[in-house]
């Protein structure tokens, strides 16, 4: 009994150790299989990269071609032109930093520009607005001035007739009294109408 035991025990033992090794080996599969795939990947892009750049292969190519030149020299006239753009890219910044500037001075100039005319255009409007009270005031004006003369003409035609019955007043009692003396003149008014009150009824 015990020996069947412990070849049991060893059996057991010995199937647990398989199966780790079996989790072990089918982890190391999937890390390889992930590993593959990321590679495959990393192939890819390789492969991009080399059909975007071979572009630049052929130019050079073509240009030692036309130029009659091997690779080496287009290369140290790449080299050179390197060189000067180096060389004359400071002063590219500076003048880039200069228009930047400009566009800042001007963009500046146009917000000035922007608000003067705003504060005309305020006044402006003000001013509109006083000149349409004035106008407005001034039709009121007219108004009132046309009334007035109106009403003063009206005023003075009835004077003019009041002054003229008291005028016939004043001569029909001159002509009643037959006093002798002169008739009063027809333009003082005042005296005329004082004979005419003095008369008793």
């Amino acid at each position: 009994m015990k020996t069947n035991d412990v070849k049991r025990c060893r059996g057991v033992e010995k199937a647990e150790e398989e199966r780790k090794k079996i989790h072990e080996k089918e982890d190391e599969i999937c890390a390889l299989k992930d590993e593959i795939k990321a590679l495959r990947r990393r192939s890819a892009q390789l492969d991009r990269s080399v059909r975007k750049h071979a572009v630049y292969a052929n130019y050079m190519k073509e240009v030692a071609q036309v130029r009659k030149q091997a690779p080496g020299q287009v290369m140290s006239c790449f080299a050179t032109l390197t060189q000067s753009r180096t060389d004359l890219m400071p002063t590219a910044l500076h003048n880039l930093d200069r228009v930047q500037n400009a566009h800042a001075e001007l963009a500046c100039y146009r917000q000035q520009a922007t608000d003067v005319i705003v504060r005309h255009n305020n006044a402006l409007e003000q001013l509109i607005s006083e000149w349409d009270m004035i106008q407005a005031h001034r039709m009121m004006m007219e108004s009132q001035w046309a009334h007035i003369l109106d009403t003063s003409a009206k005023k003075t035609l009835q004077l003019g007739t009041v002054k003229m019955a008291i005028l016939n007043l004043s001569q029909i009692v001159h002509t009643n009294e037959k006093s002798g003396d002169a008739p009063l003149d027809p333009e003082d008014t005042m005296k005329q109408l004082d004979q005419v009150g003095r008369v008793k009824y």
